[in-house]
Parts: C-alpha cells; structure tokens; sequence
C-alpha cells in the first residue's frame, strides 16, 4: 500500500513540474479570447498640445476584427504596448 501511495505522489509531482507555466503572452491571449469589447495596446505616444495647453497621451489599438482606433486622454495611460484594454464607447480601460 505505501508503495502504491509514493508511486501516486511521485506521478503527481512529475505531471506537475512538467506543465508549462503561463507565460503574460498566454494570459493577455486568454483576455482577448474571452472579452468582446477588448483590444490589443500596439503603442502609446505623449505629444504636446498647443490647444490644450499641456500633454496629450494618444492609444492605438488593434480591435479583434483588425481594425484599428486611436483614443485620446491627458492623463498617463495605465498600459502600455502589447497590453489588453476595454474600449467603452470613447474610452479605455484596463482588462
């Protein structure tokens, strides 16, 4: 019985260490996967802006139909290229 048991605990720990461990490419695909309204990040540019008298960051983003939008906001996005966003009508968020 006890070696049937080590046998059991040492297949476990093998299956265990064999998996691979999830990579944030694999998580961010999973987002995408899952999430209707969700874009892929493809850069972030601070510009300055004459009219609005300071700082600019601009978003674009690849929608999963292959579009592409770009987004507007003053404030430092909180993601960066290659990062997962909810678009919500004229904004972003973070997924």
């Amino acid at each position: 019985m006890k070696q049937l048991l080590c046998a059991a605990l040492v297949l476990h720990a093998a299956a265990v260490w064999a998996q691979p461990n999830e990579t944030p490419g694999d998580v961010a695909a999973t987002k995408l996967l899952h999430c209707r309204d969700c874009a892929t990040v493809e850069s972030v540019i601070e510009r300055k802006h004459r009219h609005a008298h300071g700082v600019v960051w601009i978003t674009t983003v690849r929608m999963k139909d292959g579009r592409r939008r770009v987004y507007e906001q003053r404030d430092r996005p909180a993601w960066g290229a290659g990062g997962i966003v909810h678009v919500r009508g004229r904004g972003l968020s973070p997924a």
